[in-house]
């Protein structure tokens, strides 16, 4: 017992500070000749050391969770305070932008971005310019905004329209290229489709509608020079297409658009071309409607034209089963032409509205994109800018698949357009004039 408590007294200093140890001290002194009272003292110290060091834990791991929390915290509100992860000053001026360098460049260039020699975009500017400035950029109902300083020139934004068209790239990944954050983008964007669908009505060439009688003798003309002879009275050829359509949540939307035959929502195109592949009536609506329905609106202003000739010999149209066999359509198909020769010289002419129609997604690649489910407007926009885009290729700027198949017939031709319109163009107001057009569009 000596040796143990020899043993504590080294161990004393340990307990210096210890509130315990005075009254140790005094009772080992009174019960010096006891040995069990020195042995219960002895344990109540050690008790004490033992909450002393599991306190001085605690503290630790205490302080250690603080500085955890106050780590997060800080990240958290770093975090918070850089919610945009693409900044204004990360991305350069729209004049610094790689675009703007772009645009400098030659034919090259051009034909590659835009579909279009440089020539033909510089044409086309011209008529952009003063629709441009005399747009509002931000267009909302009954607010009045002040004249803000646009960032883009009109060059930068046709590249921007005409880019977008041509295209898939989406705006999250187009933004920096001129300039530009997501949220001005989208602005110009609309501003832009809106500016630029004004500008190509007001070029005759670019008019989708039927075109006169005179130009659809034209028309056959060449169709009899390029069958040589085999096939007289027809003008061009008829088919559509299915666009891709975004899944709606609201079930009307999307039992009306859902088509059976590609098992998913969808647009209907219907369009007829000429054998310079420019488009020559267009007509568009639901995934549901069938061709046939979609082509009568554009069949009736065909026989119209002619009964007002008083012409006996109808000029007709080229078309699948899908269409009805009538007057101004010939369904390409046996039951019509018992002549194996003539109905190969036949389906190869109809084959004009497969090309004509490959031509127009592949170069408006935005139609290979899911039209937005919620804004039929922009739907309406975007087709109707795309088949007056096509037609200034063609027509205007004389490139295109077909053209260039039938140069030597129609190279020199100077088109011409349907003096006839829809009735339906924008008179020129700030309102988008598609938004009173409802679900369905299109011109015939």
């Amino acid at each position: 017992m000596s040796q143990i408590f020899s043993l504590r007294q080294n161990d004393r200093p340990l307990l210096v500070s210890h509130p315990f140890l005075s009254a140790f001290e005094k009772s080992l002194s009174a019960t010096s000749g006891n040995q069990g009272t020195r042995e219960v003292l002895f344990s109540a110290v050690d008790i004490a050391m033992e909450l002393d060091e599991k306190k001085e834990q605690l503290l630790t791991v205490g302080a250690a969770f603080l500085g955890l929390c106050a780590t997060y915290l800080s990240h958290r509100k770093k975090r918070k305070a850089e919610k945009s992860y693409l900044r204004r000053r990360d991305v350069p001026m729209p004049e610094d932008s790689a675009m703007a360098t772009m645009l400098k460049s030659g034919d090259e260039t051009y034909l590659f971005l835009f579909r279009m020699r440089k020539h033909d975009f510089e044409r086309l500017l011209v008529v952009f310019e003063p629709i441009w400035w005399t747009k509002n950029l931000r267009i909302l109902r009954n607010v009045m905004r002040r004249r803000q300083k646009r960032l883009l020139t009109c060059k930068l934004a046709l590249a921007l329209v005409v880019r977008y068209l041509v295209t898939t790239t989406e705006g999250t990944d187009a933004a920096s290229h001129f300039g530009l954050l997501q949220a001005s983008y989208s602005y110009y964007l609309r501003h832009g489709l809106r500016c630029l669908r004004e500008a190509l009505k007001l070029i005759p060439e670019t008019n989708y509608c039927v075109p006169t009688l005179r130009q659809l003798e034209r028309y056959a003309d060449a169709i009899t020079e390029l069958s040589d002879g085999k096939l007289k009275n027809v003008w061009g050829a008829v088919d559509g297409i299915c666009l891709h359509f975004e899944s709606s949540s609201d079930m009307f939307i999307e039992g009306d658009h859902y088509s059976g035959f590609k098992k998913r929502p969808t647009k209907k195109l219907v369009c007829c071309f000429g054998p310079d592949g420019s488009i020559c009536g267009a007509t568009w609506a639901r995934g549901t409607m069938p061709d046939s329905d979609l082509f009568r609106p554009i069949s009736l202003k065909l026989e119209l034209q002619h009964r007002r000739a008083n012409r006996c010999d109808r000029l007709r149209v080229l078309g699948d089963a899908a269409f009805p066999h009538s007057r101004v359509c010939f369904q390409a198909t046996e039951r019509n032409t018992p002549d194996r020769d003539v109905l190969r010289v036949i389906r190869q002419i109809r084959n004009y509205s497969e090309i004509g129609l490959g031509s127009l997604v592949k170069g408006c690649r935005r139609l290979n994109v899911k039209l937005p489910s919620d804004d039929a407007a922009m739907v309406n926009i975007i087709i109707e800018t795309t088949l007056l885009l096509t037609n200034y290729r063609i027509r205007v700027a004389r490139f295109g698949q077909l053209l260039s198949m039938h140069w030597d017939v129609l190279g020199d031709d100077e088109s011409e357009c349907g003096d006839e319109s829809d009735g339906d163009e924008s008179d020129g107001d700030e309102s988008d004039g598609d938004e009173s057009e409802g679900e369905e569009g299109g011109g015939q």
